[in-house]
């Protein structure tokens, strides 16, 4: 998978190794919704190495979800999508992994609501090992 950091340099820059979450208005809205769970509960923590990027086609539709979701993490908007899924593993899935100062994908996980408990191990997984 490629990761195209064209439009977020800058952020995840200033940032080491940050937790992204990739989700597009097409994903599963119940693991998107439970990942966000678990993304809040770790901001509450002090973890500000978060990123939150949503791939909608249009302006209006992340913003009708915005406000929907009445969350506190902020989540930047892209119109073009910024994984590039050649096999096409991910479709419909939301993704999690982190970046490293190369922009390489470590600890990639694709969350799922069905599978709690993976989720679970996987976010405290990635507690332990914050510094890859």
């Amino acid at each position: 998978m490629k990761f195209d950091t064209s439009s977020y340099q800058t952020i995840l820059h200033s940032l080491k190794n940050p937790l992204i979450f990739y989700f597009s208005n097409i994903d599963c809205h119940s693991c998107v919704h439970e990942t966000f769970s678990y993304l809040d509960s770790l901001q509450r923590k002090g973890d500000n190495n978060i990123v939150v990027i949503s791939y909608f086609e249009n302006f209006h539709e992340y913003h009708d979800f915005i406000i929907s979701q009445n969350l506190d993490i902020p989540i930047l908007w892209t119109k073009n999508k910024i994984i590039k899924d050649s096999k096409n593993y991910i479709n419909n899935f939301p993704l999690l992994f982190h970046l490293d100062s190369s922009f390489r994908i470590h600890n990639a996980f694709i969350p799922k609501s069905g599978l709690p408990k993976r989720m679970k191990i996987y976010f405290e997984s990635i507690k332990l090992n914050s510094s890859i």
